[in-house]
């Protein structure tokens, strides 16, 4: 088997493509995530860890795009490369009913928001797919 090389080297947020994705959610309502995509190749989707989003969700796209992938990461809350995770953690408090949902094998808005950007970002990346990691409470 082939051993993988991995770097240290995180990259910034301003070498990222950063875009805002809109959707309707089937609450009716919309809601709006910053998307930061870097690299060239198949995409994944990373979803944020609960203290923000931030080296190491840097460094996991560096690693996803060193191995040919397209990393998007997805920015759900608090503030961009900082550690949040008191204010985050109140925060996700607010999502609880999401994760009532998802405990109890139901969608919620937020689920329904992420299907609408895989599905966007499928539709420009080709028939092949999205895939979806999620880190720490996501």
């Amino acid at each position: 088997m082939e051993e993988l090389e991995f770097t240290d080297e995180a990259p910034s947020f301003a070498d990222f493509d950063r875009r805002s994705f809109s959707a309707a959610l089937d609450d009716g309502g919309t809601a709006t995530h910053d998307i930061y995509s870097l690299g060239k190749g198949p995409p994944i989707v990373v979803l944020q860890e609960l203290p923000g989003l931030g080296r190491s969700a840097r460094l996991l796209a560096a690693r996803l795009v060193e191995h040919g992938f397209t990393a998007h990461l997805v920015h759900l809350l608090g503030p961009i490369d900082k550690r949040a995770t008191a204010s985050n953690s109140l925060r996700a408090l607010c999502m609880r009913r999401e994760l009532s949902l998802l405990a109890r094998g139901k969608s919620s808005p937020l689920v329904s928001w992420l299907r609408a950007l895989c599905r966007d970002i499928d539709s420009s990346a080709g028939p092949d797919g999205v895939g979806v990691i999620g880190m720490c409470l996501t």
